[in-house]
């Protein structure tokens, strides 16, 4: 289910800063966002783009993070976890399944990085991960 070109697209992006804003959209701020939750916003809107979905993507301090559909597809992210990040972007991509999406983000991350393996404890759907820990 994990694409070896999406994984070596998104290890450059987290790797080289700053990019040129060529997808032409720029994340709605509400309130204020760190330099780090912006930098995440312009990875994930990156990756969007190239998995050809479409969806915007909102950004503030604190905000609850989640997928919303309606009334248009938009991403919340409200700090600069890559995990949850990804995990948002699984709903964008593949629907409403929250099996799906812990699945596809956990997965996704231990590609990346391969040192790092996603354990935690599972709370409902959200896993609390303690080794989360990506500066960037």
């Amino acid at each position: 289910m994990i694409d070896p070109q999406e994984v070596i697209r998104l290890k450059t992006w987290l790797t080289v800063w700053p990019w040129p804003n060529k997808h032409g959209k720029k994340a709605e701020v509400i309130g204020k966002a760190s330099r780090e939750l912006m930098r995440l916003a312009h990875i994930a809107m990156k990756f969007l783009e190239h998995a050809a979905v479409k969806a915007d993507m909102v950004i503030g301090n604190g905000l609850e993070p989640r997928f919303e559909r309606f009334p248009r597809p938009k991403i919340v992210l409200g700090s600069a976890s890559l995990l949850q990040a990804l995990h948002e972007i699984a709903h964008a991509r593949f629907g409403s399944s929250e099996a799906v999406a812990a699945a596809w983000s956990c997965k996704m991350m231990e590609e990346l990085f391969p040192e790092i393996k996603v354990k935690g404890k599972w709370f409902g759907h959200q896993l609390m991960n303690e080794d989360e820990f990506i500066a960037f």
